[in-house]
């Protein structure tokens, strides 16, 4: 029996062949940590929506507060470099990005006031703006997302203006309509306790006496509790008209409002809220007469009568609930006849806990805690 030999350039290439081989798995695992990566713990801020056609539903994130998330990414080096750029705000967002980092569901298929949970994973997978960037998510926290579904419900209401104290004024439009979800405003307490008030926008303090103004003025909604963007007012602006008072016109800045916090007595033994800060500062404005008597109580410090004193409130209300963290509050100033607020912060940062045991309610709101820095 013979043996055939093999050709010697076939007996080359088999030789070669296990370093061939061994160069393709080198290449593919080179290209492969070259083009592709993952990125953990990038922020991520979601919105919400429910496309109706007669648009009277919205859209409320229970958890995770405010819609933010952290995410890990896989995918091309240079496009998870390029979403995390953007997502931690190296890059900017486009019009387009922002808006495929929206959520629009069909709202036909929900019920008014129900909550609904979603897998976190499978909701940011499905977004536009992953899906044209082609990149994965492979983790999410919160794994759970909980929205609530709700009627936006309009209400009118009358427009104020107190900047300048005990003058008669004239405001065009005379009233502004008010959006906001239903059960909001079911939970504040109804329209009555929804105001919308003329802020002007330029100074006041050089008005000659007597004379006739029209000034522009924004509108600005207040309401009890927690901050919600998705109220609005609409006009934005409007127009006030009045004679400037004949007394001449001061301004007072306060260098430490406090801030105490208010609400029912068994909300008040029940939870436990700190405030940040727990003092603002403040400019006033009034006559000559009633800035002087503020200045002399002002000097008496808590001495003076309370409803002579100048403090912010945080009113809880009866449906407040613990917080994963520090949120927007309205805040509230009492203040003395004849005053009004030039210039100050309509809302501050709270954070509410449950107490550990139920102690005595104090008869005056209770003082907040110190600040914490961030």
């Amino acid at each position: 029996m013979t043996t055939k030999k093999l050709p010697s350039n076939l007996t080359t290439h088999l030789k070669l062949l296990p370093l061939t081989v061994t160069l393709t798995v080198l290449l593919w695992l080179y290209a492969d940590a070259h083009l592709t990566a993952t990125q953990q713990d990038l922020p991520l801020r979601v919105k919400f929506a429910a496309v109706m056609n007669n648009h009277s539903m919205t859209v409320s994130v229970r958890q995770p507060q405010g819609g933010e998330y952290q995410i890990s990414l896989t995918g091309r080096k240079s496009r998870v470099n390029q979403v995390a750029d953007q997502l931690f705000g190296r890059a900017i967002l486009t019009s387009a990005d922002r808006h495929d980092l929206t959520y629009a569901f069909d709202g036909s298929h929900f019920r008014y006031g129900k909550t609904y949970t979603f897998d976190t994973l499978r909701l940011l997978n499905s977004l536009p703006y992953f899906r044209r960037h082609h990149v994965a998510i492979i983790a999410a926290r919160p794994r759970k997302t909980e929205l609530t579904f709700d009627r936006l419900v309009k209400i009118r209401r009358p427009i104020e203006f107190s900047a300048i104290p005990d003058v008669t004024a004239t405001i065009s439009p005379a009233t502004a309509v008010v959006t906001m979800a239903g059960s909001m405003l079911l939970r504040i307490g109804g329209p009555h306790e929804v105001s919308v008030t003329a802020q002007p926008l330029q100074s006041l303090t050089g008005l000659q006496p007597g004379s006739h103004q029209h000034i522009e003025a924004q509108l600005v909604v207040h309401y009890p509790g927690i901050i919600r963007h998705a109220v609005k007012v609409n006009p934005v602006t409007a127009v006030v008209s009045f004679i400037a008072p004949h007394g001449r016109l001061r301004v007072l800045h306060l260098g430490a409002v406090p801030i105490w916090v208010d609400g029912p007595p068994w909300i008040l033994s029940r939870y436990d809220v700190r405030v940040r800060p727990t003092a603002v500062a403040l400019t006033v404005f009034g006559t000559d007469r009633t800035i002087r008597h503020l200045e002399t109580d002002l000097a008496l410090g808590s001495g003076a009568p309370i409803n002579k004193q100048i403090i912010g409130f945080v009113t809880l209300s009866p449906s407040a609930t613990s917080t994963t963290g520090w949120i927007k509050h309205h805040v509230h100033y009492t203040l003395p006849r004849g005053v009004s607020i030039v210039k100050g912060p309509h809302s501050v940062r709270i954070k509410v806990s449950r107490r550990q045991r139920h102690s005595a309610v104090p008869l005056v709101p209770a003082t907040t805690s110190p600040a914490e820095h961030p």
